[in-house]
């Protein structure tokens, strides 16, 4: 036994078989989120000891006070006393702390007696709190008492990164720590490192606790599965153990009933009625089985930071068998991450949205797709029921680059696969930065559904909303009331070629 060895997410994903032909997220035992995926790989995973730290050992302040004092009193000796012997009787001191220390060192466990691994898995939403569990096992007869530290990356923050630790002997504990994502892909952490006090407190045993590995920072997955629980849930209030058809307004023709006098003169088929003599309705069903594009701009428009909107979540996390330990601690939490503040860029917003849209798209046996591009393709996943974890590995490594996005590229490449609803995620600020997509947009049209998703900065509507106070405000809301009006233009323009 020993700590668990995280790889990247999208490797441990291919070696199981889940990337790119996973899960089709249809709700049913198949579907797979890349959390569960990489529990489940752990589950039954033969752990191994991390190498130890070097150095292994480390002085206390302790050890230096004595270490001072006999120097000190070398000093006073040899100035004061004038003792010639005093350099010997320094030295004879000098032997009896060392070989107390190392009496001392003996009173803690080895390193392959103290060991511990990630309960939870390494996968965190952008700019959602979570939860990490480490466990930390003591198969000494010692009971240890120290102080664990969680080692993180600038792009990931903890209120609290030391913790203090009290391992029985033989058994276990388990330490939490609050942690959130302040920028997507994969950063790397330093092993943990448990660090306990010898019994006289000279010395200081560095115990490794876990490897170096990666965590992904993915976008807000959490949120995507909360919307699409919600709409499963409103789905299956009458559900009941039965497959049953998804009966309504669509385009796909199930059956043929009698006519009802609530029912639309156009849904008659008279064919069916001059046979049998007596009206006829035609029963359509919900459509299924959709192709769903996501056209995702990587370009220098999507670089630029909007307003910093509060943390996305501060509750208890995704773990309902820690949920009352952890809210006992919300106040804390809300006054340490309530201090947190990074830039959200229009990118981010964008994949947010697409990650939701990919769950529910998933669950309702939709296929999704994902093309990126700016002034070159950067991803392409064509439109497949188990495409789902492949966007998210994509999602987690897409940043945007300061060029020039080629639309016509992409709406090229989008142009030669099946028809789909085509949901372009870009920043209409103006009609003038519009004018690449809607020179390009004709020849997507002809084939596909656009949708182009624009992200809305708060910025710009709180100035263009707002009454001046004073002469910069007014030119402030100037400006914003123009760009305002010039993505509206803009917004009219691609209404004119058949784009919502």
């Amino acid at each position: 036994m020993g700590a668990a060895t995280f790889a990247p997410v999208e490797d441990e994903f291919t070696r199981r078989g889940l990337l790119p032909e996973g899960p089709s997220g249809d709700g049913t035992e198949g579907d797979v989120d890349p959390a569960d995926a990489l529990v489940d790989t752990l589950e039954g995973q033969e752990v191994q000891h991390p190498p130890p730290p070097r150095p292994r050992w480390l002085p206390t302040w302790r050890l230096a006070v004595v270490l001072a004092a006999l120097g000190v009193a070398h000093l006073v000796i040899v100035s004061v006393v004038r003792v010639t012997a005093s350099g010997w009787l320094l030295l004879a001191a000098d032997a009896v702390v060392v070989t107390f220390a190392i009496a001392d060192s003996a009173t803690l466990p080895p390193s392959r007696l103290v060991w511990g691994r990630r309960l939870r898995p390494q996968l965190l939403s952008l700019r959602v709190v979570e939860t990490v569990a480490i466990r930390i096992e003591n198969e000494s007869r010692r009971r240890l008492r120290g102080a664990l530290r969680f080692a993180l990356p600038d792009a990931l923050v903890t209120p609290k990164d030391t913790v203090d630790v009290t391992v029985p002997k033989r058994g276990h504990t388990t330490v939490r720590f609050r942690v959130v994502g302040l920028r997507r892909g994969r950063h790397e952490c330093l092993p943990l490192e448990l660090r306990v006090p010898s019994a006289a407190r000279l010395l200081v045993r560095r115990y490794a606790i876990t490897t170096r590995d990666v965590v992904p920072v993915y976008p807000n997955v959490k949120e995507a599965q909360r919307i699409d629980l919600a709409l499963r849930r409103r789905r299956n209030d009458d559900a009941g153990l039965r497959h049953t058809r998804l009966l309504g307004i669509g385009t796909d023709f199930d059956s043929l009933r009698d006519y009802r006098p609530d029912d639309d003169f156009r849904l008659i088929d008279w064919h069916a009625t001059a046979r049998r003599g007596s009206p006829v309705s035609r029963q359509y069903r919900i459509e299924r089985n959709q192709n769903v594009l996501f056209l995702v701009d990587a370009g220098r428009l999507m670089a630029a930071p909007i307003t910093t909107p509060p943390l996305a979540d501060i509750g208890p996390g995704d773990d309902p068998d820690i949920a009352d330990e952890v809210s006992a601690h919300l106040r804390e939490d809300r006054l340490a991450f309530g201090r947190v503040t990074a830039p959200v860029r229009r990118l981010d917003v964008a994949l947010n949205a697409a990650t939701a849209m990919a769950y529910v798209c998933s669950s309702l046996d939709d296929r999704v797709g994902m093309v990126a591009f700016d002034s070159d393709m950067q991803v392409e996943i064509p439109p497949g029921r188990r495409s789902r974890d492949a966007l998210l590995a994509a999602m987690c490594s897409l940043e945007p680059r300061r060029v020039e996005s080629d639309y016509a590229l992409a709406f090229r490449v989008a142009g030669g696969m099946r028809r789909a609803l085509v949901v372009v995620f870009t920043d209409l600020l103006e009609d003038a930065a519009a004018g690449p997509i809607l020179s390009a947009v004709p020849a997507l049209a002809r084939h596909h559904l656009v949708l182009v998703a624009s992200v809305i900065d708060p910025d710009i509507e709180a100035a263009a909303t707002h009454g001046p106070r004073s002469g910069e405000a007014a030119y402030r809301q100037a400006v914003a009331l123009d760009l305002v009006q010039r993505h509206e233009i803009a917004v009219r323009r691609l209404r004119a070629l058949g784009v919502d």
